[in-house]
């Protein structure tokens, strides 16, 4: 009632000042109001007044009954000390009860680690409200969680069991949160040096992969080469064979012409065959012998036979020449006129004989008579 009654006070001020009547006109009560018939006095009020107070008896009994209408309705809902939202009687609403056991029934949830199910009750809470805290909070708790692994997860459960104080589970959250971005720093440290050494390993892998190409490649060339010489050495010896076979030929030709050439023939072929075992035997003067002996008994008629001849002579000798088999250096020197004597002899007879050429050219290097040799 003190508030309607300070409302009538200010009204009737009002409107005093409004319509020009004296501030000190004394106001009246609603009791006085319905008595107003009554009195004598109210005899004397001129009928605009009577019809002012009619109106403002009329608009306060309105606004009288609007104040108990609210004074109903806030009796009841109350508020107790911790804040909770009580009904008249100072109980609380199901609706608060049903939030309380909802948020009870979450963080029971979390303590287990029922995440998924803590998150769906609490998504149907901030569908009514979006706004609420203590959902928001909880729900900003399980994401942190979730983020850490297994152990930490037990560490801050533990320590939210324990304590029951949300300063010292944020506290956790915040420690350990702390640990796992250590940790994750610590991670990439490792991660970056792995890297770093399975790049110096795909280097080194790369560079050993290079050097054995190339060992490949230097072993096929070795073997191509190999080959080559040996095709080249496979070829001479044919084409010496096929000469060979030649001479002998031409030399049975010979032999059915003439049998006294023949003879003759026979005793070149002996003496150069005695000559090259006395050399092997390291013989020099009897070897050299011998080669006279086929020299002088060369048919002069037959130029060919004469040129091949003088031409097996010459790189007989030369051969021994050339060699480590003789050491006596007068020997060596023997041997090397003896052979160059030879070879100019087999080119009188045939000029495109290739050993005494052979012969020759390496002996004028010997000498270093370097124009020669190239000639």
């Amino acid at each position: 009632m003190d508030k309607q009654d300070d409302f009538n006070d200010l009204f009737q001020a009002n409107y005093h000042k409004t319509n020009g009547v004296d501030k000190t006109v004394e106001t009246t009560s609603t009791e006085n109001l319905h008595s107003l018939p009554k009195k004598e006095e109210d005899k004397k009020i001129s009928k605009k007044q009577k019809l002012i107070f009619i109106i403002v008896a009329i608009l306060l009994l309105l606004l009288l009954l609007g104040i108990i209408k609210s004074s109903e309705n806030n009796s009841t809902t109350l508020i107790s000390k911790d804040g909770t939202v009580l009904g008249g009687n100072g109980e609380k609403t199901p609706e608060q009860i049903e939030y309380e056991n909802t948020l009870s029934l979450i963080e029971r949830y979390i303590s287990h680690g029922e995440y998924d199910r803590a998150m769906d009750l609490l998504d149907s809470l901030l569908i009514k409200n979006g706004n609420d805290e203590q959902a928001l909070d909880l729900m900003d708790k399980i994401i942190s969680l979730k983020a850490m692994d297994k152990e930490s997860q037990q560490l801050a459960l533990s320590q939210m069991n324990n304590s029951g104080n949300n300063e010292d589970l944020e506290r956790a959250l915040s420690d350990l949160a702390k640990a796992n971005e250590e940790s994750a720093k610590s991670t990439q440290a490792v991660n970056d040096l792995l890297k770093k050494q399975a790049e110096a390993e795909q280097q080194r892998l790369e560079a050993e992969k290079q050097r054995i190409e190339q060992e490949r490649k230097a072993e096929e060339l070795r073997k191509q080469q190999e080959a080559e010489a040996k095709a080249a050495e496979e070829a001479r010896q044919k084409k010496l064979a096929e000469e060979a076979a030649a001479k002998k030929a031409y030399e049975e030709e010979l032999a059915r012409k003439n049998a006294a050439l023949q003879a003759q023939m026979n005793t070149v072929n002996d003496s150069i065959s005695m000559g090259k075992t006395k050399l092997s035997m390291g013989e020099i003067d009897e070897a050299l012998s011998y080669f006279q002996t086929a020299k002088e008994n060369l048919p002069t008629s037959e130029k060919q036979f004469c040129g091949d001849k003088l031409s097996e002579i010459a790189g007989l000798v030369f051969e021994f020449y050339d060699g480590d088999t003789i050491s006596n250096a007068s020997d060596k020197d023997a041997l090397k006129d003896a052979s160059l004597v030879y070879a100019n002899q087999s080119l009188s007879y045939n000029n495109s004989e290739p050993v005494p050429h052979y012969v020759k050219g390496r002996i004028a290097a010997d000498n270093k008579d370097y124009e020669t040799a190239e000639e």
